[in-house]
């Protein structure tokens, strides 16, 4: 009985993680921050209305002479943090990801793009 139980239990919470993820993914086309000598920041995708967004996987070529750090921010809040030593490329991803609400951008920010761009794609899924 009680497993039988904890199997209902668990197919309704599968049920629920596979509709909220039955989606389309989500590639990010690559954008290059160049911005000598300063911080610079782009949109890497704008969430479609009605919908959210979970970055999964981040490809970051950064080419300048400095080390950086590479920020995935919504509004002004930081969900992602990664350090980047110089002229290094860095690869990050997660089954969970970071979430990103309906009709907002995800912009991706280098601390430091000295010597050299900083280039960031990656995907994900949208909901």
């Amino acid at each position: 009985m009680m497993a039988q139980q904890f199997e209902k239990g668990t197919m309704t919470v599968l049920r629920e993680i596979l509709a909220e993820v039955s989606t389309r993914g989500v590639d990010f086309d690559e954008v290059e921050i160049a911005v000598a000598g300063h911080a610079g920041k782009k949109t890497l995708h704008t969430v479609a209305s009605g919908k959210k967004c979970r970055v999964t996987e981040l490809t970051i070529r950064h080419a300048g002479t400095n080390n950086t750090v590479v920020s995935l921010l919504q509004d002004d809040t930081v969900k992602l943090s990664v350090d980047v030593p110089a002229q290094t490329t860095r690869q990050w991803e997660s089954v969970i990801g970071r979430i990103f609400d309906s009709a907002k951008a995800v912009i991706v920010r280098s601390s430091d793009v000295t010597g050299g761009s900083t280039y960031v794609s990656g995907s994900g899924i949208e909901a």
